[in-house]
């Protein structure tokens, strides 16, 4: 394939395999334990407290009787702690400036970034009224302000941290690694799309119907992976998975959610062929706003970036 400038960043580190199976073994280090250390000491105190109202719940793990914010800061905190270790492992072991896992040769576009999450979650309204129009009953307005405030206070600081930690993991910092081997994008976009869902293979919904939910995230996965290399630019893939998780945490849950959430309206149901197709053809409408055009070239060193460039 032609070189693309977002895969190249990583020939400005250093990359000897060791060092990202150095790496990617401490991120999930830092994630699965050193970030869930606050999680799991809440969790045995619920087990041991002897109070009926609060319990773990042995089956999905959830933390019952806690406030709906604490909850959420919990389960957040291990990707807190594993992205601060991807930027951490990515300058110190790769030597190379964790801007590049992001965008290479010019600065971040955080306004980009923001107009992409507000398009995606609008999209996703889209998706959610249609769906309203087809199933009537299906939703409910279930406002609780005095739990959603916190809440959304938790979720706006926190959930783009933890959307971020997977796009970097694996759009960027892996994606780049294995695209120094292979060279195919769509071979590179499948791959990512299949870790993708088989990282959120154990979520509620994938029981409900195993194929269509299965597919919904690996095609998230895989056009998420698919706009990065052709924008050269994961700015496009942070903005619509921090929007999409965000717009399902505040604005739109349904009943077993693996993110369980006091937000506006509740579905009594989920479907996952009608949110599958829902998906295909958001996905597709947000390409042809935001992805028809090249990707603008990167900056040489010690040149002046364009102003259009960091809007």
């Amino acid at each position: 394939m032609k070189p693309n400038a977002f895969l190249e960043a990583a020939a400005q580190g250093r990359n000897d395999w060791w060092r990202y199976a150095l790496n990617t073994a401490w991120v999930l280090f830092a994630t699965l334990f050193l970030g869930s250390l606050p999680l799991m000491a809440v969790a045995v105190w619920l087990l041991l407290d002897n109070d009926p109202a609060t319990q773990l719940d042995a089956t999905t793990g959830a933390l019952l009787g806690v406030p709906p914010w604490l909850g959420l800061a919990l389960t957040l905190g291990p990707f807190v702690a594993g992205l601060a270790a991807l930027l951490g492992g990515v300058a110190v072991l790769h030597r190379r400036s964790p801007v590049t896992l992001v965008t290479p040769g010019r600065p971040i576009r955080w306004g980009r970034i923001a107009a992409a999450g507000a398009a995606w979650a609008l999209l996703v309204a889209g998706m959610s009224v249609v769906e309203a129009l087809l199933y009537p009953g299906r939703y409910a307005f279930t406002p609780n302000l005095p739990a959603l405030i916190p809440y959304a206070l938790v979720a706006v600081l926190l959930l783009p941290l933890q959307t971020s930690a997977e796009e970097l993991l694996l759009r960027s910092y892996l994606m780049q690694g294995v695209g120094r081997l292979v060279r195919r994008p769509w071979v590179l976009a499948g791959l990512s799309g299949l870790v993708f869902g088989l990282l959120h293979g154990a979520n509620p919904e994938v029981g409900v119907d195993f194929w269509p939910a299965m597919a919904f995230y690996v095609l998230f996965g895989v056009a998420l992976a698919a706009l990065t290399l052709r924008t050269e630019s994961a700015e496009l893939a942070l903005g619509v998975h921090a929007g999409n998780n965000l717009f399902a945490a505040l604005f739109s849950t349904f009943k077993g959610s693996a993110l369980p959430s006091p937000a506006l309206f509740t579905a009594n149901a989920f479907s996952p062929w009608y949110n599958l197709i829902a998906l295909a053809v958001g996905l597709a409408v947000f390409a042809w706003l935001f992805a028809r055009r090249p990707a603008p070239p990167p900056v040489q060193a010690g040149a002046a970036v364009p102003e259009s460039l960091t809007k």
